[in-house]
């Protein structure tokens, strides 16, 4: 008789906005492996509609957007947000009143929250429907450089209080929150942590600015999770084209 084929749900979230050069690594070091491995997969997506970018923090500066990139995923479900709609309604000042821990203007607190609203869009898509066996979370702008470790998923798929992340991009004392996998109890709590600020900053006892993977870090252990790590390497890649200088010193090595 033969075994029953393994199910993931991949969920991609963020801006897509360099997709066009990520795909590729995408295909041959996520999509293919998991193919070879006899595990079907469905993607879900969620992004902004925005027709242009600015990050001076990231050197992007008046980069055009593809607002049709996202198709090359060929999502089974996506949802595209306005992000202007979104800031207008989300209650900025309960984290600017910690302070600005990168120093520009609150820019980088805002996109932080934005793809953490991008993840909890995405994670609506798959919540309330049958379960898959795993789920992985990965952005549309990084270029995966190596292949995802089938083991990391058969070691990990019926734990349920473990999540999966990269050793690397652990900045200020918290985890890397570009990429993770998980079972359905633990990828819903990831995906949702958004819903979790109110109750953490405001507290008079917060005392720090907010921080994406220090943030990650507080939702993790206040659930009890436990981490493991993988060794899938990825670099940034932004709209302009250009390789994130950090990531790149890391493992331009892995690059062919």
């Amino acid at each position: 008789m033969e075994k029953e084929r393994l199910r993931i749900g991949i969920c991609f979230f963020g801006l897509t906005r360099s997709l066009k050069y990520t795909l590729p690594s995408i295909q041959k070091n996520v999509f293919n492996v998991l193919k070879r491995h006899n595990m079907d997969y469905d993607v879900y997506l969620h992004t902004y509609d925005l027709k242009g970018l600015t990050n001076k923090r990231s050197g992007e500066i008046n980069c055009p957007l593809d607002t049709e990139e996202w198709k090359l995923l060929n999502p089974l479900a996506h949802k595209i947000t306005n992000q202007g709609d979104f800031d207008k309604s989300y209650n900025w000042n309960m984290l600017f009143k910690h302070g600005d821990i990168w120093k520009d203007g609150y820019n980088s607190i805002k996109n932080a929250v934005r793809q953490l609203n991008s993840l909890k869009e995405v994670t609506s898509l798959w919540v309330n429907k049958p379960k898959y066996d795993y789920y992985i979370y990965i952005r549309p702008d990084l270029y995966y450089v190596n292949e995802i470790n089938i083991n990391d998923i058969l070691e990990n798929i019926h734990l349920k209080n473990i999540i999966v992340i990269p050793y690397w991009g652990n900045y200020r004392g918290g985890f890397n929150d570009r990429i993770a996998y998980g079972c359905y109890e633990v990828m819903k709590i990831y995906g949702n942590r958004i819903d979790h600020i109110p109750s953490i900053y405001t507290q008079k006892t917060v005392k720090k600015p907010y921080h994406s993977e220090r943030y990650l870090t507080t939702i993790i252990r206040n659930h009890q999770i436990f981490i493991r790590y993988c060794k899938l390497k990825a670099i940034r890649i932004r709209a302009n084209g250009v390789y994130d200088e950090k990531d790149n010193s890391m493992f331009k090595r892995y690059l062919t």
